[in-house]
């Protein structure tokens, strides 16, 4: 009995598979490292401070007072999120690289 040409694989398991996982694990990991870091930069109280906040908030600003959420935008300025993105920016364009490189 003779085989029939095999069918180009296009199902979700082979583009879960086409994945290059290692890559998405290493770089993850990477970016929670710089996170970390770029966390660690600010003050233990201003860390402290703009953690409690965003508890007390639970992601709605409407549940700080108007004073509070003044607080945490001057508290968000300093964790300088263009400073993160630099930081973090190579990580992401070396993935992009040696993702383009596996195919």
């Amino acid at each position: 009995m003779a085989k029939s040409p095999s069918k180009p694989k296009t199902g979700v398991v082979s583009k879960v598979k086409a994945v290059p996982w290692l890559v998405v694990v290493t770089v993850t990991a990477e970016v929670a490292r710089a996170a970390r870091e770029h966390w660690n930069d600010l003050p233990a109280r201003d860390r402290g401070r703009l953690q409690e906040l965003l508890t007390k908030s639970r992601g709605r600003p409407d549940r700080l007072t108007q004073s509070e959420r003044d607080e945490l935008i001057g508290l968000a300025r300093r964790v300088d999120a263009a400073g993160f993105a630099k930081r973090v920016a190579p990580l992401l364009a070396g993935a992009a690289v040696r993702t383009a490189k596996k195919r």
